[in-house]
């Protein structure tokens, strides 16, 4: 093995003297001041390397983990460990109808990786990692979407693309997500969809990605509250294009007092009908739209769409910006929430790009985001995000 050169050796001592300064200031209700360790500790494990034979076992152990906690949601087997001490594997199997040989070889793999705890032979207890499989928490339900879009079709990849030839899916069908389940021509929503049970997941899976990114602190939206007191009381505020269950209207008509009242939740036809049949938002309005379609909504204040373009190729989400250009008035803005691809990238967002890619859309840098809103015949007049987040949200008005 080749000696380690001074020059790596100072580089190391810095990066060591980084990552201990930072491990020093760590406030655990901080997420930035945790990431900002997680940074400092991947660079300390670039700069010293890693042999071909360890990067090939850290793939298969992602893989294994990821396919086992998979198996235990699927199985119930997180639900049937009890929230505190421990449960011997042989009783976990009964409870579950699973072959203990079966599940002891899953089990080890978690407790391997520190997902369950290891307490004793063949006894394993839950640990905060394995907890938010329970309970339908959203962090487990995202895991569970990130196998069904991810995993699944990344197992039929070479077959798709054999079939599709060697280029960019750019549609919500003929994708590798609607090929790996068997449905090549229907649209992604179909596939996923047709359970009920997985439609539930993915549903309540957006709280997590909520957490991730706020719908709130990256934007001011101060100026909407203000102008509801000057503008027509009839105008529409604010349409939540796409927005789901509302979690993003929501939080910032709380945050910066926008009465909800004057705004409109929008998105198919099944997911609004969950929602007023939830009954939570009685002041929000409901709306079911087609994205493709005329925007029911004309000469709103501002229209929302928060990850909507990344399920879409560039050509649709051309077509998505030009619908809602036609509704727009000459004060209205558009706003657009998503990732935003740096160069380099993080390894997280090019790991959420692969799985859009699954499903036909894609993660963009700035500069492809500007293409594609001024195709559509709109301006991006601002870009706000939280400092040293690659998340942040376009600020566009009509040509």
């Amino acid at each position: 093995m080749a000696p380690v050169s001074d020059a790596t050796h100072n580089e190391l001592r810095q990066l060591a003297a980084s990552l201990s300064a930072k491990v020093e200031q760590y406030d655990r209700s901080n997420k930035e001041s945790r990431s900002s360790i997680v940074r400092a500790a991947q660079q300390v494990i670039a700069a010293v390397g890693r042999i071909p034979e360890e990067q090939m076992l850290e793939d298969a152990i992602k893989a294994g983990e990821m396919v086992s906690k998979h198996l235990f949601s699927l199985w119930g087997v997180f639900d049937a460990i009890p929230d505190q001490g421990s449960v011997a594997l042989a009783d976990l199997a009964v409870t579950v109808s699973c072959d203990v040989k079966l599940l002891a070889r899953y089990a080890r793999m978690l407790v391997a990786t520190g997902i369950l705890d290891h307490d004793g032979p063949e006894r394993v207890a839950h640990t905060d990692n394995s907890r938010i499989f329970v309970n339908q928490h959203p962090s487990g339900d995202l895991t569970q979407v990130m196998y069904a879009q991810g995993f699944v079709p990344y197992g039929k990849i070479d077959e798709y693309f054999e079939w599709n030839g060697k280029r960019e899916p750019s549609g919500q069908s003929r994708n590798p997500l609607t090929f790996a389940y068997g449905d090549p021509d229907k649209f992604i929503w179909e596939v996923s969809y047709a359970n009920p049970e997985q439609k539930n997941i993915f549903m309540r899976s957006q709280a997590a990605v909520q957490s991730f990114y706020p719908a709130t602190g990256e934007y001011d939206f101060a100026w909407v509250r203000d102008a509801s007191e000057k503008t027509e009381p009839d105008r529409v505020l604010f349409v939540d294009v796409g927005g789901g269950n509302g979690h993003a209207v929501k939080s910032i008509s709380s945050a910066y007092g926008i009465p909800l009242h004057r705004c409109v939740l929008q998105d198919m036809e099944s997911v609004i009908e969950e929602v007023s049949q939830a009954g939570d938002s009685p002041d929000l309005r409901l709306m079911t739209i087609d994205l493709h379609r005329e925007q029911p909504v004309k000469g709103a204040l501002v229209y929302y769409l928060r990850h909507i373009l990344h399920d879409y190729g560039d050509d649709a989400s051309v077509e998505i910006l030009r619908v809602v250009r036609d509704a727009m008035a000459d004060d209205s803005r558009l706003l657009i929430a998503e990732q935003m691809l740096a160069d380099p990238p993080k390894p997280q967002a090019t790991a959420i790009d692969l799985i859009m890619l699954n499903i036909g859309g894609k993660e963009r840098t700035r500069a492809m985001f500007d293409s594609v809103v001024e195709a559509a015949g709109l301006e991006v007049v601002g870009y706000h995000s939280r400092p040293g987040s690659e998340h942040g949200v376009l600020e566009c008005k009509r040509v």
